[in-house]
């Protein structure tokens, strides 16, 4: 079954690891709906910032 509507977003952060004194790449992948007032624009990196999260 294809994912239809639906756009993968990609959040990367740093990991502190005390021990080390060093901080780590890491990466979360969220699946969210996209509406159909958004143009696809498939396989573009899209950069964006979040305001506010609930």
């Amino acid at each position: 079954m294809k994912m239809q509507c639906t756009a993968v977003i990609r959040r990367d952060y740093l990991h502190y690891i005390r021990k080390y004194n060093r901080f780590e790449k890491r990466q979360h992948n969220m699946s969210v709906h996209l509406s159909p007032c958004f143009r696809y624009i498939g396989n573009k990196i899209i950069f964006f910032y979040l305001l506010k999260f609930f």
